[in-house]
């Protein structure tokens, strides 16, 4: 019964065993919980939903919490954790705090970066983010903002051409086995399927 929140993650991994986990850490779960998760070993980016005070998802920071994550999955990218905890972590990525490339100053050095061209604002502003983290050794990859509608065949485009191998929770659904074709019927600026699955 402690592993509930672990079940159906595990049964689609058993579905799509290609497939990689991103998932979005809650204060609540459990050590047992951690320990099925951590089990699959497919777990590539943890959200810690750490930078947003005052959202409906930030995660209230906590050090011990930190500590047994980190412990339970040492190769994981951990995102958005509160900056004066980021110390605590292996791995870091920043996603919420990065609006385009000047961010990258005020924050703790990341090994990644994940790349949202919605809230970088323009395909320039994203290009110059991507080139800025090139230059540095940052590693890119693509986030999903579900709520981004019409421009999510826009994202997936931009991270198949520019980070192709980095993690992502963005592609096009109904999930397919890596790489994926572009449609014969391609036009314009996006992928075909949009889906958010």
């Amino acid at each position: 019964r402690r592993v509930v929140a672990a079940a159906p993650l595990i049964s689609l991994l058993a579905a799509h065993p290609e497939m990689r986990m991103k998932l979005d850490a809650r204060a609540g779960w459990t050590a047992a919980t951690i320990e099925a998760l951590a089990a699959t070993e497919r777990v590539e980016v943890i959200d810690l939903k750490g930078t947003a005070p005052g959202s409906s998802v930030h995660e209230p920071p906590d050090a011990g919490r930190y500590r047994r994550l980190a412990r339970a999955f040492p190769d994981a990218l951990f995102e958005d954790p509160v900056p004066e905890l980021a110390d605590l972590l292996p791995r870091i990525a920043w996603d919420e705090p990065v609006h385009g490339a000047d961010d990258l100053e005020r924050l703790p050095p990341p090994d990644a970066v994940n790349v949202k061209p919605c809230r970088i604002g323009s395909l320039a502003g994203t290009l110059r983010l991507v080139e800025d983290c090139r230059s540095r050794g940052i590693a890119l990859y693509a986030g999903g903002h579900t709520e981004i509608g019409p421009g999510r065949g826009q994202a997936q485009l931009v991270a198949s051409l520019l980070y192709p191998d980095g993690p992502n929770d963005l592609a096009p659904c109904p999930l397919a086995p890596s790489p994926l074709e572009p449609p014969p019927s391609l036009s314009g600026f996006r992928w075909e399927s949009t889906g958010t699955g």
